[in-house]
C-alpha cells in the first residue's frame, strides 16, 4: 500500500513542495518531512493538500483507509498512534512488545 508521503509525491507532479504549502498553508518544513516519511500525515494536513493540489479528496480518502492502532499496557498507558506514527517507524511495534512484556508480568 502506498504511503501518505508517497501519495503526495506522486500526486504533487511537477509542483515544488514549496509552491504546495505555500497553497495549503502548511510550513515547508513539516511538508518535507510528511514527504520524505519522517512524519505522518493526518486528516487536516490531507484536507488541506487536496484542495491545494485539486486532487478530489485522493489524499483524505487515504487516510480514512488507514487502521488506527490502539495499544493498552496495563490500564496505565493508552495511545492512538494512527496519527502520530506511519507502522513503518518502528514506534507500533515498540509498544507491542511493551505490551506483551507487561501481560506476562501479571
Amino acid at each position: 500500500m502506498e504511503t501518505f508521503g508517497q501519495a503526495l509525491n506522486r500526486l504533487r507532479g511537477a509542483h515544488s513542495l514549496r509552491e504546495v504549502a505555500r497553497r495549503a498553508n502548511i510550513d515547508v518544513g513539516h511538508l518535507s518531512r510528511v514527504a520524505r516519511g519522517r512524519r505522518p500525515g493526518n486528516a487536516d494536513l490531507a484536507r488541506a493538500l487536496d484542495r491545494a493540489l485539486g486532487t478530489g479528496g485522493q489524499l483524505g480518502a487515504l487516510m480514512a483507509q488507514a487502521q488506527p492502532t490502539r495499544f493498552e499496557v496495563g490500564g496505565e498507558l493508552d495511545l492512538e498512534l494512527h496519527d502520530r506514527y506511519p507502522r513503518e517507524s518502528g514506534i507500533a511495534d515498540f509498544y507491542e512488545a511493551l505490551h506483551s512484556i507487561k501481560s506476562t508480568d501479571s
